[in-house]
């Protein structure tokens, strides 16, 4: 029987706490009050890893499967947070940047869309359908603005 986003969740988050953090799912009502929980339920510091999503955050689940994308709130190695995800057969959308969440991608088929906003930068926004990625192509069109380019992204072969 194949396994539903959130049984992999748990496998995901079970694997992190192996590897040293602070790993709760549907934790707290917000991320401010998850924040100040973990400070005062962990013996953490600025060094310490921390992942976490609230509840806010689990509406990205029905019937199990993610069904839009899930932001992480993070602290510490952000690469292994990736990395552990993409193990499990996840894409990831962050950019590597501390101070941004990093985006779970449902396992299934993806489009990336990357433009140019009114002010020349590039953006990228996910598709989880041709639905979807038919409103954006509609939407930058209406705007006027740059489509760049449209990348299918497959879900990872799991490796765990």
């Amino acid at each position: 029987m194949n396994k539903t986003d959130k049984q992999v969740f748990n496998d995901v988050f079970r694997e992190l706490r192996k590897k040293g953090f602070v790993a709760r799912q549907n934790y707290w009502c917000c991320q401010s009050c998850a924040w100040s929980a973990v400070e005062s339920e962990y013996d953490t510091n600025d060094d310490s890893n921390i992942v976490f999503y609230h509840n806010q955050d689990a509406d990205a689940f029905e019937n199990g499967n993610l069904e839009s994308i899930l932001y992480l709130a993070w602290q510490g190695d952000g690469e292994t947070i990736r990395d552990t995800f993409e193990d499990y057969g996840f894409n990831v959308a962050w950019d590597g940047t501390k101070n941004k969440r990093i985006g779970i991608l449902p396992r299934r088929t993806v489009y990336e869309v990357t433009y140019k906003t009114s002010t020349g930068r590039l953006d990228t926004i996910h598709a989880l359908s041709e639905r979807q990625l038919d409103e954006f192509k509609r939407e930058i069109e209406w705007k006027e603005l740059e489509l760049v380019e449209i990348v299918e992204l497959e879900s990872p072969v799991p490796t765990i």
